[in-house]
């Protein structure tokens, strides 16, 4: 099995501050299973959500298994408990969301000659008579998507590498929008509506249990789900 490195997002939901403070419980809990699993851990974004907890944290996580691992996570984690700032002991049900995707990559560009139009014609731009008189400028053509590049320098042999250059950027850029929004058709599709009704696990803290509504599975201690020991639910 191969390395892998994964985006774990945390965000609250439903339940105003302690959705907010269990933002942060979750981030712990993931911290500590991956530190189980020996896995590299970088926290690249922690935005604290005024007196009281967090309103996004996002972790980079690197190692063997990593992206099945955390996989399990996905999805709404609603917490029933009576909140650090409930001054009155009042019980509240709070969820916040959880998010696993692949890192995305470095778009390695390779084009067919076969998928390729080229077209020279004569160059519009300053040079003299000499060179608007032959066809040096280029454009070339991406077929099966119809991007195009053009250069107009005085060499037709630097203009089709300059074109070509020119047509592997705008088509890597391509690339990398179109997977920003398959990232972001991902990450909606994971953590669903963020209401308490949608929910991957119930953290229930007056009867101490943990419930996995995907894997059918409950485990009666709150301190240790949270401690990070996780297989016990898979």
């Amino acid at each position: 099995m191969s390395k892998e490195t994964v985006v774990v997002e945390i965000r609250p939901a439903e339940g105003g501050d302690d959705a907010k403070l269990f933002t942060f419980d979750i981030f712990k809990m993931l911290s500590a299973y991956c530190k189980r699993k020996r896995w590299d851990i970088q926290v690249v974004a922690m935005r604290p959500a005024g007196r009281h907890g967090y309103q996004e944290i996002t972790l980079v996580v690197s190692g063997k298994g990593a992206l099945a691992g955390l996989l399990p996570e996905v999805g709404g984690h609603r917490v029933q408990r009576v909140p650090p700032t409930e001054k009155r002991g009042r019980r509240q049900t709070s969820t916040i969301t959880v998010a696993v995707l692949p890192q995305p990559r470095d778009v390695d560009v390779k084009i067919r000659d076969s998928d390729l139009k080229w077209e020279t014609m004569r160059g519009t731009g300053p040079g003299g008579q000499h060179r608007n008189t032959t066809d040096s400028a280029v454009r070339v053509t991406h077929k099966p998507t119809g991007v195009s590049a053009y250069s107009d320098t005085k060499s037709q042999h630097d203009n089709r590498k300059y074109a070509l250059a020119v047509l592997k950027s705008r088509l890597s850029e391509q690339m990398k929008q179109k997977a920003k929004r398959e990232h972001n058709v991902t990450r909606a599709r994971q953590i669903g509506a963020g209401m308490r009704g949608d929910k991957r696990r119930t953290y229930n803290f007056r009867e101490n249990r943990v419930t996995d509504h995907v894997s059918g599975k409950t485990v009666r201690n709150v301190k240790a789900v949270l401690g990070g020991k996780l297989d016990q639910l898979r």
